[in-house]
């Protein structure tokens, strides 16, 4: 390390995301980040994203939230988003990954 240069900050990651049917319309969806986030799922249909689950207001690399309601048959497109927040308290990074799921 060099004295005098900042080191790369390593960039927020959202990974290992799986989406697991409990039954004929709910899933879990579960999914790490690299940082301690907090984090959340939203259905995006046509050109509008809806908040539909938040994980737990404990920021965590572990992931999982619980979606009911969901009707089978037509592929549901869920966008997962993360925060890491810094030590002034306002978001630093933002991160978000697309998955399609189609229910059983």
């Amino acid at each position: 390390m060099q004295l005098g240069k900042k080191q790369p900050k390593t960039p927020l990651e959202i990974s290992n995301i799986t989406i697991e049917p409990i039954d004929s319309t709910t899933v879990r969806i579960n999914w790490n980040t690299n940082k301690e986030t907090l984090g959340g799922v939203y259905l995006v249909e046509q050109d509008k994203e809806t908040l539909i689950q938040e994980s737990p207001q404990q920021r965590s690399k572990s992931h999982s939230v619980t979606i009911g309601g969901l009707p089978p048959g037509p592929d549901y497109v869920f966008e997962i988003g993360a925060e890491f927040y810094g030590a002034d308290g306002f978001t630093e990074e933002y991160s978000h990954k697309r998955v399609t799921f189609r229910m059983p």
